[in-house]
C-alpha cells in the first residue's frame, strides 16, 4: 500500500518524510479493515506484520521521573507516547517543541498506532535573508519552482514550532515536504487544500528537505458559514449556525487578535468548518457587523410581560461578558389566547447586560426561528423594576468614587458602605460612567444575608441621575454664631474639589474646627471643610453658619459660613495674671475672666521689666505652630477696663469653700470654683461661682481646695456672668522670728501646730509692708501657703514685722554655750598677768 522508496525530491531516508503511490494521493488509510477468520482458519493463519510508517512530529511533553515522553504527530492529529529507551540518542537532551523523526507501527490486530523509534533532529542553525526570520541554514536544490497542495497548515499551538506539510508529485510519485510560516512569501495565509508553488531546499544542518519561498497560487474553495456566538468561556465558545439548528465549537486562536475585543455573545460571525479528530470545529473565524446574521422573523407587535426566570451575567478573566445561564422565561398575556402564557428568551435577546430579576416588568417582541419554527421573546427591555422589602430590593443612591478597569465603586449616601458594581450593570449602555457621577442602584446580596455590610454587597441595575439629585447631608434651619478654633491645614487638589464626593473622601486631618454655643447654651465644636465657595477662614474669626449632618456617617459639619468679624481686625483686653520672668513669658486673663492666654515677652511692645501682675493690657490673638498666643501686647492705663462691682444680697460678704483651685481643672480650666450655701423656701441649696486671679484680694495668697474663703458676688458687665470677687482666704496667722536672711529671701523659725520647732521659707516680695525691711531676729506674723506648682514646699506670705528685734535662738544658744565654757575654764586657769603692755596699754606692742 505504501511505497518505501525515498528520493532527493522528498524527505531523505530517516528524515521522517514518506511518499505514496498516486492512488494514495489524498491520505493514507486511517481506518484499515480488520480481518474476519473462521475458527478453522486460526490454525493456518499467520497474523500480518505491523506496518512501519515514518513521520515527523514534535515533543509535546516529558516526564523524566517515569521515563515517558509524548510526541505530537500533525499528520495523524494525534499525540503518541514513547519510552526513553526508544530514543536514538540521549533522551535527557530532548526539549518540549523539538522536532523529531519517528517510526510508527500500525498494528492491524488492535487498530492502534505505536511509537517504535524516536530520532531527534538538531536545532536549526541560522539563515540570512530578507524574507526569512527563522534561524536555519538552507541550500536550494535549484531555482525551478515546484507546485503542490497544502496537506497540513503551519499553525502554532501550545508553544510548538509552526511547521506544516506540502504534498506534491514528481515522476508519478507523491512526496511530502515541510514548510514553516516564515517560508510563506508576503502576507499570504495558506490553508489546507490551497495550491502553492515553492522551491526545494536542503537543510545542511540535519540533511532534511524543506520548502521555502512558498507562494499561494490557487486558494482552495471553502464553504463559509455564518452564525451567532451563543456562549463564551475562558478560551473557547460555541457558535449557533444560521443555516441549521446546530452548535459548533471554536477556539479563540481561530480569530484574529484584533477582533477578539468584538467577540461577544450575540456577535455575528463567519467561519469555515473543519473536521478535527472526528469532530467539526469552526476555523478562520471573522467577526461581522453586529446584526448581520439573523435567522429570526420578528413580529412588530410589542408585548408586555413579567420575568419569571432571568439571565445573569458575569465577566471572565479574558474581560469577556458571558451569561451565567442559557435562557430565561417571561409570562405574558397573549392578545390571541386566553390566560398568561410562558415564552423563553436567550442571552442575545436581552437589551444590555444588566441584571434582570424575577417580577421585573418588561416589553419584548415575539420572533420565530425560520429554521425550527420555534417562537421566543427578543428585544427584552425592562420598563419597571420589581420592589422587594429590605436591602435586597430597595433602591439606594450614591456617588461613584472610583473606576478601576471594568469595576466601579459607589459611596452610598445613606449607609457607611462602599459598593462595587460591574460596568455592564449600567442600564443605559449609551452612557459612560465616570468618577463623581450620581447614581441609583439595587443591592445584590447573598441568599443568606438580608442587610448590607461592607464588602458583602454588590451594586446592580445602575442608573445615572442628574447632577445634584443625591443629597449627602441634611441642613438645619438654625443659624449659629461661633469662632474659628482651628484653621485648615491644607487645601485639597482641584480634581477633588470638582467631585461632589469630596466630603466623603476628606478625613479629619483636612478640616478645621469652630467653637460655638448650642441651643442649650453648651459649648460645641463642629468641623468645616474647604469649599471654594466659602470665605477663607483664619483663627479667631467670628462667623455665622449652619450645620449639615452627613446621612451616611451621622457626622456634622459647618456650611454656609459667613464672616462677621475678622480676627486680624479685633483687639482684646485683659489683665496680666502670671509672669515667669526667668523664662521670658507670661499669661493674660481675658476681659471676660473666662480663660488665660499665653504671651511671650517678645510680643510686648515695651520693656518686660515694667510689667506687673494685674496690669491692664491690650492684645490680638494669633496661632503659631498649632498654639494660641497673644501678640502685639500694649500696656494700658489702670482703670481702663471697668471693674466688676459687688452685688451681694444684704451687702454682706459671703462665705464659701474652694472646690476647685485656679488652673487645676481636668480639662485645663483656668477658673477656680467656690461653693456656698443659700436658703430658699426653708431648703438649703449650693451655688457654685467661678473666680480668677483678678478676683483675689491678695494674688500671692492663692486659695487651696477645701479652704474657707470670704468673697463678694459680682456680674461681669460684658458677658453677664456671675462670679466671685474680693476673694480672701481665712488662714491661721502664725508667729515666728526671722532666723536667716540672704539677699531677697530668708527663713522664719516658728512652732508648728504639733508643737515642734520648724523653719519656713519666705521671699521679701511677700512682705505686707513694702516700705520696711526685716532683719535677723525680728518678730513677725505670717500665713503659710502651698503653691500649686510646688505642693511639697510650703512658704510664708503676708510677712509682717510685729515686735522688737531679738537675738535668734540659734545665736542665743551659741552665746550661752560660750559663757558656760568660759566659766568652766576659770576654775582651771589662774590669771597671773592682765593683758596690758608695759606702758599700761591693752594688748601687746612692738
Amino acid at each position: 500500500m505504501y511505497s518505501q522508496n525515498y528520493s532527493p525530491y522528498g524527505s531523505p531516508a530517516g528524515s521522517g518524510g514518506v511518499y505514496y503511490s498516486p492512488a494514495g494521493l489524498s491520505s493514507p488509510p486511517s481506518q484499515p479493515q480488520p480481518f474476519h477468520l473462521s475458527p478453522a482458519d486460526h490454525q493456518r493463519y499467520t497474523p500480518p506484520t505491523p506496518q512501519l510508517i515514518r513521520e515527523t512530529g514534535f515533543i509535546h511533553g516529558l516526564e523524566p521521573s517515569s521515563f515517558i515522553g509524548y510526541v505530537r504527530v500533525p499528520h495523524f492529529e494525534k499525540i503518541l507516547s514513547f519510552h526513553f529507551s526508544q530514543v536514538q540518542g540521549n533522551p535527557t537532551q530532548l526539549q518540549e517543541g523539538q522536532q523529531v523523526n519517528l517510526e510508527v507501527l500500525h498494528d492491524y490486530q488492535t487498530n492502534q498506532l505505536r511509537t517504535h523509534k524516536i530520532h531527534p533532529l538538531a536545532i536549526p542553525s541560522p539563515i540570512k535573508g530578507p524574507n526569512h526570520s527563522r534561524r536555519r541554514s538552507l541550500e536550494p536544490l535549484s531555482k525551478q519552482r515546484s507546485r503542490g497542495r497544502v496537506d497540513s497548515e503551519a499553525i502554532k499551538r501550545h508553544n510548538m514550532p509552526s511547521v506544516g506539510r506540502i504534498i506534491y508529485e514528481h515522476n508519478s510519485e507523491c512526496y511530502f515536504v515541510q514548510y514553516s510560516m516564515e517560508d510563506v512569501e508576503g502576507d499570504s495565509v495558506v490553508r489546507r487544500g490551497d495550491e502553492v508553488s515553492f522551491i526545494l531546499a536542503r537543510d545542511i544542518s540535519n540533511d532534511t528537505m524543506q520548502a521555502i519561498s512558498v507562494v499561494l497560487e490557487v486558494p482552495a474553495s471553502v464553504k463559509k458559514i455564518q452564525g451567532l456566538v451563543k456562549t463564551l468561556k475562558d478560551s473557547f465558545g460555541f457558535i449557533e449556525r444560521a443555516d441549521i439548528a446546530e452548535m459548533v465549537f471554536f477556539h479563540f486562536s481561530e480569530i484574529q487578535q484584533s477582533q477578539l475585543s468584538q467577540l461577544i455573545v450575540g456577535a455575528s460571525v463567519e467561519f469555515v468548518l473543519q473536521n478535527r479528530q472526528g469532530k467539526q470545529v469552526a476555523t478562520q473565524i471573522k467577526v461581522l457587523k453586529f446584526g448581520t446574521v439573523s435567522y429570526d422573523i420578528i413580529d412588530d407587535e410589542v408585548c408586555y410581560g413579567v420575568i419569571r426566570k432571568s439571565i445573569r451575567w458575569s465577566i471572565n478573566q479574558k474581560k469577556v461578558i458571558e451569561p451565567l445561564n442559557d435562557d430565561g422565561e417571561i409570562f405574558y398575556q397573549s392578545p390571541r389566547e386566553e390566560g398568561m402564557l410562558p415564552i423563553s428568551y436567550s442571552a442575545r435577546d436581552q437589551i444590555g447586560y444588566y441584571s434582570i430579576l424575577p417580577r421585573d416588568k418588561v416589553t419584548f417582541n415575539i420572533t420565530t426561528d425560520r429554521r425550527t419554527k420555534q417562537k421566543r421573546a427578543t428585544n427584552v427591555t425592562v420598563i419597571s423594576l420589581c420592589e422587594v422589602q429590605g436591602d435586597k430590593g430597595t433602591r439606594d443612591r450614591g456617588i461613584v468614587s472610583m473606576i478601576n478597569d471594568d469595576i466601579g465603586y459607589i459611596e452610598c449616601s445613606t449607609k457607611n458602605v462602599q459598593v462595587d458594581f460591574p460596568l455592564f450593570e449600567v442600564m443605559d449602555q449609551n452612557q459612560t460612567v465616570k468618577e463623581g457621577d450620581e447614581v441609583e442602584y439595587s443591592y445584590d446580596l447573598p441568599k443568606e444575608k438580608d442587610s448590607v455590610d461592607e464588602g458583602t454587597a454588590q451594586g446592580i441595575r445602575v442608573q445615572l441621575l442628574p447632577r445634584g439629585t443625591v443629597k449627602l447631608d441634611s441642613l438645619t434651619s438654625q443659624v449659629y454664631q461661633g469662632v474659628v478654633a482651628e484653621e485648615l491645614t491644607s487645601v485639597p487638589k482641584e480634581d477633588i474639589l470638582e467631585n461632589p464626593l469630596r466630603l466623603l473622601l476628606l478625613n479629619s486631618e483636612d478640616c478645621g474646627s469652630i467653637h460655638y454655643t448650642g441651643k442649650t447654651g453648651k459649648l460645641g465644636v463642629v468641623p468645616f471643610f474647604y469649599d471654594p465657595k466659602e470665605p477663607e477662614l483664619e483663627f479667631g474669626d467670628h462667623i455665622e453658619f449652619r450645620i449639615a449632618k452627613v446621612k451616611r456617617t451621622k457626622e456634622q459639619r459647618a456650611v454656609e459660613i459667613r464672616v462677621t468679624q475678622k480676627a486680624r481686625d479685633m483687639r482684646f483686653k485683659g489683665f496680666i495674671s502670671r509672669l515667669i520672668k526667668k523664662e521670658n513669658y507670661g499669661f493674660i486673663e481675658s476681659e471676660e475672666h473666662d480663660c488665660e492666654i499665653f504671651f511671650s515677652f517678645s510680643a510686648y511692645n515695651g520693656e518686660a521689666a515694667d510689667l506687673s501682675l494685674l496690669d491692664e493690657v491690650e492684645y490680638c490673638i494669633v496661632r503659631k505652630a498649632g498654639k494660641t498666643s497673644a501678640d502685639k501686647v500694649l500696656k494700658m492705663a489702670a482703670g481702663t477696663i471697668p471693674k466688676d462691682e459687688a452685688v451681694n444680697p444684704g451687702d454682706q460678704q459671703l462665705i464659701g469653700e474652694v472646690i476647685r483651685p485656679l488652673r487645676s481643672g481636668d480639662n485645663g480650666d483656668y477658673e477656680g470654683l467656690v461653693r456656698y450655701k443659700v436658703s430658699k423656701a426653708s431648703t438649703d441649696c449650693s451655688i457654685e461661682l467661678p473666680y480668677t486671679v483678678t478676683s483675689l484680694t491678695d494674688i500671692r495668697n492663692l486659695p487651696k481646695q477645701g479652704e474657707q474663703v470670704t468673697f463678694d458676688l459680682a456680674v461681669t458687665e460684658k458677658t453677664g456672668r456671675k462670679r466671685a470677687v474680693n476673694v480672701s482666704v481665712k488662714r491661721e496667722v502664725m508667729k515666728g522670728v526671722v532666723d536667716n536672711l540672704k539677699e531677697q529671701y530668708g527663713f522664719i523659725a516658728y512652732t508648728s501646730e504639733d508643737n515642734e520647732k520648724a523653719t519656713i521659707f519666705f521671699h521679701k516680695s511677700n512682705l505686707s509692708d513694702k516700705t520696711s525691711d526685716v532683719h535677723v531676729g525680728d518678730e513677725v506674723e505670717f500665713v503659710i501657703v502651698t503653691q500649686h506648682r510646688t505642693p511639697k514646699r510650703p512658704q510664708a506670705i503676708n510677712v509682717k514685722k510685729t515686735g522688737i528685734t531679738r537675738r535668734p535662738e540659734r545665736l542665743s544658744r551659741r552665746s550661752l554655750q560660750t559663757t558656760r565654757n568660759q566659766q568652766s575654764a576659770s576654775s582651771l586657769v589662774d590669771i597671773i598677768r592682765e593683758p596690758r603692755g608695759p606702758d599700761g596699754s591693752k594688748g601687746f606692742t612692738k
